[in-house]
């Protein structure tokens, strides 16, 4: 696929992949039978309505227990001796207090085509572009 592509060629891909889909020049969120949004993955990353969030401790279960009380939150999954944490932007606050009393450390992390994927799958009421 990829040489075809190098060649000039063409190539649609229709992937569930979102690695694989990182990969593509161009990209298209369909929800309902429209697009959501398309564009560059990076650019649908950097316009995404949501930021991702490392937050490190001591115990990543507790963590991600306690987490789902944060207001603004719209996932968090463990990643090594950390839990990624993916929210909305105006969350940051939130998410600083609760690593302050747990704790537990707070950092931007690089965001990722699946975290902007999941931020846009959210009703659009929640977008703010």
């Amino acid at each position: 696929m990829e040489d075809l592509a190098a060649h000039g060629a063409g190539v649609i891909v229709s992937t569930h992949d979102l690695g694989e889909a990182e990969r593509c020049s161009h990209t298209a969120l369909f929800a309902n039978g429209k697009v959501v949004i398309a564009g560059a993955p990076a650019e649908i990353t950097a316009r995404a309505p949501a930021v991702a969030f490392f937050v490190c401790g001591t115990d990543v279960r507790r963590l991600a227990k306690d987490l789902t009380a944060v207001s603004g939150v719209l996932a968090s999954c463990p990643q090594g001796e950390s839990l990624r944490v993916v929210a909305d932007p105006l969350a940051e606050l939130d998410l600083r207090r609760f690593a302050a009393t747990h704790a537990a450390s707070l950092t931007r992390a690089k965001p990722r085509l699946e975290d902007a994927i999941l931020a846009w799958s959210l009703p659009t009421d929640r977008h703010r572009i």
